[in-house]
């Protein structure tokens, strides 16, 4: 029930943008997470912070690459490993553009 009326309460009618009610809208969005917008009765939106955004296309880019590494670790086709120098070569890289390369930065 509780999904429900979550789902109930972040349905907002485009009618309410027509009436200038863009600010109000807003705010409710960072106060109650992202909105459905409808128009006549049928979704045509959503709205969401840029934060919200970022972090489910960061959980979508997560997702692709276990489901790749679940792939090659399922089908023997895709175990195939490569030596250092067979990357270096497939990638055009030699030893001075490693010594060359900067520090990366990890988070």
């Amino acid at each position: 029930m509780n999904n429900v009326l979550s789902l109930i309460q972040n349905i907002v009618p485009v009618s309410r943008f027509n009436r200038g009610e863009a600010t109000k809208i807003f705010d409710e969005l960072k106060n109650s997470g992202p909105k459905v917008v409808i128009k006549n009765n049928a979704p045509v939106s959503v709205i969401m912070s840029p934060e919200e955004y970022a972090r489910i296309l960061e959980e979508h880019e997560d997702l692709e690459l276990l489901l790749e590494s679940r792939s090659r670790l399922i089908d023997p086709a895709n175990r195939k490993t490569y030596t250092l120098e067979e990357i270096m070569e497939i990638n055009d890289i030699t030893i001075a553009d490693l010594q060359n390369a900067e520090e990366p930065n990890i988070e």
